[in-house]
C-alpha cells in the first residue's frame, strides 16, 4: 500500500504503471522530465495537490484485488 511517506522514486520503480496517475494530477515524477526525490506528501505539498485524493487513486487498483 502506498502511503504519504512512500518515496516517489520507489513508487515509480515498483509500479511504473502509476506514472499516468502522477501525470493526471499534474505532478512531475522521475520519468516525466522533472524528477522529484522525496515523499509523496512532500511532492503534494510543493504542488498544492490533495495528498489523500492522490493516495486514493494510487491505491485504487490494489484495493480491487482485496
Amino acid at each position: 500500500m502506498i502511503t504519504k511517506t512512500s518515496r516517489v522514486e520507489e513508487i515509480i520503480s515498483q509500479t511504473p504503471d502509476k506514472v499516468k496517475i502522477f501525470v493526471k494530477f499534474g505532478l512531475p515524477c522521475l520519468v516525466c522530465g522533472e524528477p522529484f526525490w522525496g515523499t509523496l506528501e512532500e511532492l503534494c505539498e510543493k504542488y498544492k495537490v490533495d495528498v489523500n485524493l492522490l493516495l486514493e487513486h494510487l491505491n485504487q487498483d490494489e484495493n480491487k484485488g482485496v
